[in-house]
């Protein structure tokens, strides 16, 4: 697949076959991310008598985000000498195809999956989630939309629960994310990637594809401070546990 495949058919199945190696291989502070939002829901967590904790991921793509926090979180809690908390996994995501390589991956979970948004905010997923996850899907909604979607995380996540979100931020009002200099450090990370099952790939042939296509059509990334302010307005109790390059892990508490 070439790069500009990648990046154009982001969503189908292609993109769904190779998009775990792409993103951690190549996208920023990928792992990194995930990492930072597992202590931060480990430190915050509750004890609780019941047997499985019960998770919302939207935008959950290949399940990245629910199977790196969760594992993460599960080796604090064996660290600690603590019970190895159960999860069940609802996941959202309007690529079926990236829907279905999650499944895949989380094979043997309770898992349940919904493609289409409408059914997101109906009665169906009306139960309380111990936690919320979202990775990289807030930047593509308008602001209506996103304060719709806050109401509505906030709606569904139990007292005492947390919201994860994970994604690009303007910050000072900068788009740190799509800089120069954020394309030099990404082109370099595809470029090594690339280079080691296309050994003759040159520097500057990737970092021109990478230029030409980097564009985010109908992207709306928000001031990350400004976010935060949201979901405090809404409710929750929030701190921010990581940024680097833009990328910004936000950790929304709900208080009793």
């Amino acid at each position: 697949m070439t790069i500009s495949e990648v990046i154009q058919n982001k969503y189908g199945p292609q993109t769904a076959h190779g998009y775990d190696r792409l993103a951690y291989n190549c996208f920023w502070a990928y792992k990194e991310a995930f990492e930072a939002a597992a202590y931060s829901l480990y430190a915050f967590s509750r004890p609780t008598e019941e047997a499985t904790r019960n998770i919302l991921d939207v935008g959950a793509g290949t399940g990245n985000g629910s199977i790196a926090i969760t594992q993460k979180f599960n080796e604090l809690e064996i660290q600690m000498d603590q019970f190895q908390t159960q999860f069940s996994f609802t996941l959202f995501d309007q690529s079926s195809s990236m829907l279905n390589k999650a499944i895949e991956k989380l094979q043997g979970k309770n898992t349940k999956k919904i493609v289409n948004p409408i059914e997101l905010l109906s009665e169906s997923v009306s139960s309380e989630f111990d936690f919320v996850f979202s990775s990289y899907f807030f930047h593509n909604l308008n602001l209506p939309q996103k304060n719709l979607f806050i109401d509505s995380v906030f709606k569904v996540t139990k007292k005492g629960g947390s919201f994860i979100l994970i994604d690009r931020f303007l910050i000072d009002e900068k788009n740190l994310f799509g800089s120069p200099a954020y394309l030099k450090a990404y082109t370099i990370k595809f470029y090594n990637d690339a280079k080691v099952s296309s050994p003759k790939i040159q520097f500057k042939d990737v970092q021109d594809e990478i230029q030409k296509n980097f564009e985010f059509e109908n992207d709306t990334p928000s001031n990350l401070l400004d976010t935060m302010t949201m979901l405090q307005d809404s409710g929750f109790e929030v701190s921010c546990p990581f940024v680097s390059f833009g990328i910004g892990v936000i950790h929304a508490f709900k208080p009793d």
